[in-house]
């Protein structure tokens, strides 16, 4: 396969592939069933077969039910878009290999990881423990010398927001993280190993400071509102996934 056909090929697979993750999400954090054939949210027809194509399907129908005209959610094409570019920059990162797919699909799980908690301000058990279960099996037949490292930052990572968490309810007697954040962060640990605890915690507190802040100002939320945290850990994760030599603690500084 011609490099061209093959990026071509991983982009739309990715698209593809993004595109069951935004449903899925969606219908989780709606309680709906994950087998009912795609239909309009608003007046319940069938989506066509070229209406579930990613891009292609909503620039035909102008982003719009065909049937009701309402208007169908940008998000989709958006997430497409970006599960696409996702798939290529993994395995141009990994090459086309074992530790490329197991890559990949713990990646994938954490996108639906990061969709489930921003839609339900929850995080789901049943994809948390698949990518910990395949990370396991990465380690196992690809990296068994990470090992230790990813058992530290499974266990450090879960123990450093379960901390935060503690004192910040000393402090202001109220909630301000969930378990299911600590747990991610365990998740990210195994991963990733822990020396990217620190780097990707303080990347995602950043992160979701300035997204609040900019809700806030523009009056698209109030200060007293709960914000998801998990979508930053994940982003953050997979920034220092993608630039880690930079990254490294020690490296940040020379």
């Amino acid at each position: 396969m011609e490099p061209l056909t093959l990026w071509g090929f991983l982009f739309f697979s990715g698209a593809l592939f993004g595109s069951f993750i935004f449903t899925t999400a969606k219908r989780l954090a709606q309680g709906q069933s994950l087998l009912t054939p795609s239909r309009c949210d608003a007046c319940g027809a069938p989506i066509s077969p070229l209406g579930l194509v990613p891009f292609v399907g909503w620039l035909v129908q102008r982003g719009r039910c065909r049937a009701c005209k309402t208007p169908i959610s940008w998000k989709y094409p958006c997430f497409e878009l970006i599960n696409g570019l996702w798939v290529c920059w993994v395995f141009a990162q990994n090459g086309l290999n074992g530790a490329g797919y197991f890559t990949l699909a713990i990646t994938e799980l954490f996108w639906l990881l990061a969709l489930l908690d921003f839609l339900s301000l929850e995080i789901a058990l049943t994809p948390l423990l698949l990518a910990l279960l395949l990370r396991g099996a990465e380690l196992t037949f690809f990296a068994p010398e990470q090992f230790i490292d990813a058992l530290i930052g499974l266990f450090a990572g879960a123990g450093v927001l379960h901390w935060v968490r503690s004192l910040y309810f000393f402090l202001r007697h109220r909630e301000g993280l969930g378990e299911g954040d600590a747990t991610l962060l365990g998740l990210i640990g195994f991963w990733l190993g822990w020396q990217a605890l620190l780097p990707v915690l303080f990347l995602a507190s950043l992160l979701g400071v300035l997204f609040a802040l900019t809700l806030i100002l523009f009056r698209f939320a109030t200060i007293r509102q709960e914000f998801a945290f998990g979508p930053w850990l994940i982003l953050a994760s997979f920034v220092f996934w993608s630039f880690q030599p930079l990254l490294q603690p020690g490296r940040l500084f020379y």
